[in-house]
C-alpha cells in the first residue's frame, strides 16, 4: 500500500524529471566552467537506460490494456516517427537512427509514466510534476546557487549570470516550465481545492519566469494569461455576441501578426530587443541557403546539422559554439526537409485546434455545471500547452530535444484524459 501510494508516484515524478534534464549536469558530472564537449559520466547512461527499459515495459502494458489513455497516439508520435524515418535517406544512418531512437524512447517513457500514475489511483499528473519542478528549482536556487543560478564563471553562459536556471542547465527551460506552471496553478485555483497551495505556486512560478529572464517564458506567460482573461469572460456571453468578439479578435491577431512580420526589426528595437533574435537570424539565413540539404527530405535527425550545416556555419563564423539550429522549424527543415516542417506544423495546428475544441465544449448547452468546469480545466491546460509549444517552436528546438522538459509537458497536456483531471464535483468559487 505504501509503495503504490507514495513510493511509486515519487519514482514516476523523479524519473520524468531526470529524463527531462533535471540535475542532468550534476548526474553526468559536467562542469559548467569548462567548455564543451565534455565526456559525461557513465552513470548518466546507466540511469537513462534503466529508466527507459522500465518505461518501455509499462508502455507495452498500457498499449495492450488501456488504449483510451493513448487515444492521441498518432499525434504524439508523429514527430519522433518522422525523425526516425529520416534514417532511410540520411548519409549517416547509424548516427541518425540512434539519435531518433533516443527521441522516440522519451515519448514512450512519457506515455508509460501516465499509465503508471493512473495505476496509483492518482489524478492530474501534470500538476504534481510542475509543482515538484518549481519546488526543487526554487530550493536549488536558494540552497545551491552555483547550480540553480547562472554564474559569471560559466564557460559558455556567463552572459546570463545572475539569472535562474533551477534544476535545468539553462534559464530557457526553467522559463517555459514556470510559465506553464503559472497557468496550471491558476486553473487549479479556480477549479480545485486547497486554493492557498495553488496561489503560492502561482507566485513561485511567476517569480521563476521573471528571474529566469527567458524571453520565451515571459512571452508564453503573457500570451497565455491574456488568452485566459479573454476566453473566461466570453463564455458567459450570448452566442451572437461571442461570435462577434471572436471574429474581432481573429482579425486583430491576423493584422498584428502581419505587421510584426513586415516590421519586426523596428518593433523589436522599439522595445529595446535584439532584432536578430539573439543572433539567430544570421545563422538561419546561412542554413536556409545551404545547397547540400535536400529540400524535401532534409539531411537526417541530428546528423544533418552536425555533418552538413555546422561546417557551413563554421566556415562563416570560425569560433561559433552553436549547438543546434536555434529554431524549431529550422531544425525540422534540416532534419526532415519540407516533410519535417509539415509534421511540426501539423503537431502545432493539432494543439491550437485542440484548445479551440475544448473552449467550444464549454459552450455546449447540454453540459451541466460540473461538466463545464471539467471542460474549462481542459481548455486552460490546452491553452498553456499550445502557446508554449508554438512559441518554443519559433526560436528553440526543445520539441526535438529528448533531454528537455518541453516535449514531455506537451505530451502530458495532450494525453491528460478527463479521468486524470481534478475532481468532477468542483465548482467555480
Amino acid at each position: 500500500m505504501v509503495v503504490k501510494r507514495y513510493l511509486l508516484p515519487l519514482y514516476i515524478l523523479l524519473s520524468v524529471i531526470i529524463l527531462a534534464g533535471g540535475y542532468r549536469s550534476q548526474i553526468a558530472v559536467l562542469d559548467p566552467r569548462i567548455e564543451f564537449p565534455q565526456q559525461a559520466d557513465s552513470r548518466l547512461y546507466v540511469i537513462t537506460l534503466v529508466l527507459y527499459l522500465i518505461g518501455f515495459m509499462f508502455f507495452i502494458k498500457a498499449f495492450i490494456s488501456d488504449r483510451g489513455l493513448i487515444s492521441n497516439i498518432g499525434t504524439i508520435f508523429i514527430l519522433p516517427l518522422v525523425m526516425m524515418t529520416t534514417t532511410i535517406w540520411s548519409n549517416f544512418r547509424a548516427e541518425t537512427f540512434w539519435a531518433a531512437a533516443f527521441y522516440l524512447s522519451t515519448v514512450i517513457n512519457c506515455v508509460a509514466s501516465l499509465y503508471m500514475w493512473k495505476l496509483c489511483g492518482r489524478q492530474d499528473f501534470i500538476t504534481y510534476l510542475l509543482y515538484m519542478i518549481i519546488s526543487l528549482s526554487v530550493f536549488t536556487v536558494l540552497m545551491s546557487p552555483e547550480i540553480g543560478v547562472h554564474q559569471y564563471t560559466d564557460a559558455i553562459q556567463s552572459s546570463h549570470a545572475g539569472e535562474w536556471r533551477g534544476i535545468f542547465g539553462h534559464r530557457t527551460s526553467l522559463g517555459y516550465v514556470a510559465a506553464l506552471c503559472s497557468i496550471v496553478s491558476i486553473r487549479n485555483y479556480l477549479y480545485g481545492s486547497k486554493r492557498l497551495v495553488h496561489f503560492v505556486f502561482f507566485g513561485l512560478s511567476a517569480l521563476s519566469v521573471f528571474m529566469a529572464n527567458s524571453a520565451g517564458g515571459i512571452i508564453v506567460f503573457l500570451i497565455s494569461l491574456s488568452l485566459l482573461i479573454f476566453v473566461l469572460p466570453i463564455t458567459k456571453l450570448e452566442k451572437n455576441l461571442r461570435i462577434v468578439i471572436v471574429l474581432c479578435a481573429i482579425t486583430f491577431f491576423v493584422v498584428a501578426s502581419t505587421l510584426f512580420v513586415l516590421f519586426y526589426e523596428e518593433i523589436l528595437e522599439l522595445f529595446g530587443k535584439d532584432s536578430t533574435f539573439t543572433g539567430r537570424v544570421p545563422y538561419w539565413r546561412i542554413i536556409l541557403n545551404t545547397t547540400d540539404l535536400n529540400m524535401l527530405f532534409g539531411g537526417g535527425y541530428k546528423s544533418g546539422f552536425i555533418h552538413i550545416v555546422l561546417p557551413k556555419l563554421q566556415s562563416v563564423f570560425p569560433f561559433t559554439t552553436i549547438p543546434n539550429t536555434q529554431g524549431g522549424f529550422i531544425e525540422a527543415y534540416v532534419a526532415g526537409g519540407l516533410i519535417g516542417i509539415a509534421a511540426l506544423s501539423y503537431f502545432l495546428i493539432y494543439l491550437i485546434f485542440g484548445f479551440i475544441d475544448k473552449v467550444r465544449c464549454v459552450y455546449k448547452i447540454e453540459l451541466n455545471s460540473k461538466q463545464k468546469n471539467i471542460a474549462m480545466q481542459e481548455a486552460m491546460l490546452y491553452c498553456g500547452v499550445a502557446v508554449m509549444a508554438t512559441v518554443n517552436a519559433i526560436a528553440e528546438i526543445d520539441l526535438f530535444q529528448p533531454s528537455n522538459p518541453i516535449l514531455p509537458l506537451v505530451i502530458f497536456g495532450i494525453c491528460n484524459p478527463p479521468n486524470l483531471q481534478g475532481p468532477a464535483d468542483n465548482t467555480v468559487r
